[in-house]
């Protein structure tokens, strides 16, 4: 009888350190809201037969978001299913699916409209940049040109444009998504502190430039 008992406390004894290496053993499931919640994202998208170029989507703490590109800025909600990211456009029926990668960029992109597609996301690096007293220099594509960029106190900056005039502009900077914007002519989007891109002439033509 005494070996009997023995034996269940062992067994019982062995069950529980089993469990316990089990449950140490266990993978906590990632919070991917982290990347998102008051988070600003920017990546690439296209028009159906028109140049591809940038966006950017800030997501507030209360699944509003404000998605920014050329064309303008506009509002929607986000929802987050583990790591699958829902955006719907308040002022439309479009829709946008992903998924959050390890590395904080967008996958399996998918959308409901034929008129245009995502083809990328990722995370920016800064929240914010100051511009002032800052010169950045890089190129344009299609076609390619030199472009330099001096931002001055009071949201002053100066475009030199291989081949065109140098002007001064007043420009527009959102303190959450880090975007820029010229009039109708110039949007940029602060990606890093020391890495801009954007489209410029009614999006007909991107570029990209990196702080001096």
């Amino acid at each position: 009888m005494k070996k009997h008992i023995s034996l269940l406390i062992i067994t019982t004894i062995l069950m529980s350190l089993i469990n316990s290496c089990k449950k140490s053993n266990d993978i906590i499931p990632k919070d991917y809201s982290t990347s998102i919640k008051n988070k600003t994202w920017w990546g690439e998208l296209a028009y159906t037969g028109k140049t591809p170029e940038y966006y950017s989507v800030h997501f507030n703490t209360d699944n509003t978001l404000t998605w920014s590109q050329f064309a303008g800025d506009f509002s929607g909600h986000w929802m987050l299913d583990k790591k699958q990211l829902t955006i719907t456009f308040d002022a439309n029926s479009i829709q946008i699916h992903a998924d959050i990668s390890e590395d904080n960029n967008l996958v399996n992109i998918s959308d409901n409209t034929a008129a245009s597609e995502i083809k990328s996301g990722e995370i920016t690096t800064t929240s914010s940049v100051t511009l002032d007293n800052s010169s950045w220099i890089g190129y344009t594509q299609a076609p390619t040109k030199i472009l330099e960029l001096n931002f001055k106190p009071g949201l002053q900056t100066t475009i030199n444009l291989e081949n065109s005039p140098i002007k001064t502009y007043t420009y527009i900077q959102s303190s959450l998504s880090s975007v820029i914007r010229v009039g109708t002519m110039f949007f940029a989007i602060v990606i890093s502190g020391s890495k801009m891109k954007g489209s410029i002439n009614n999006a007909v033509s991107t570029w990209q430039a990196t702080r001096q």
